[in-house]
């Protein structure tokens, strides 16, 4: 029973790909409307009129300059993506969790009921279940 391969029904299957598509639909949506987007902007516009005033005297900014002012805009964006981008990812973990729940109950009844398993189990509890298989049992593990 270890070794036996479920296979991925596919309710499953399309619940994976549902979640996918909505991490990457999120991102997308997150990376054009968040405030640091903004902030990016402003600080990278600032930067290239820097650089073209720079290149009309003949200079040309070093590798180390231009890594540089990506950590200043690094650091002055971080503060403003990393609380948004943990809290999205923790709600897209839930919800996919939480659905996935509903979606494998689905799938387990829609294939007992495809198999006429469901009458057989109609009408009893879980609880019932435990006390029949525990009738003629005398006492401790055995």
């Amino acid at each position: 029973m270890a070794n036996q391969k479920k296979r991925l029904g596919a309710f499953r299957l399309t619940h994976l790909i549902g979640c996918v598509g909505l991490v990457f639909w999120s991102y997308w949506f997150y990376s054009e409307h968040t405030p640091a987007r903004t902030v990016w902007r402003n600080m990278t516009h600032a930067q290239e009129h820097r650089a073209r005033e720079a290149a009309m005297r003949g200079q040309r900014p070093a590798i180390r300059h231009k890594i540089a002012e990506f950590k200043v805009k690094y650091r002055a964006i971080k503060p403003i993506v990393l609380p948004d981008v943990f809290v999205g990812t923790v709600v897209l973990v839930f919800f996919s969790v939480s659905t996935g729940v509903f979606v494998k109950r689905l799938d387990v009844f829609l294939r007992m009921s495809g198999s006429g398993q469901v009458a057989a189990v109609r009408g009893i509890g879980i609880q019932s279940q435990t006390l029949e298989s525990n009738i003629g049992r005398k006492g401790g593990i055995q």
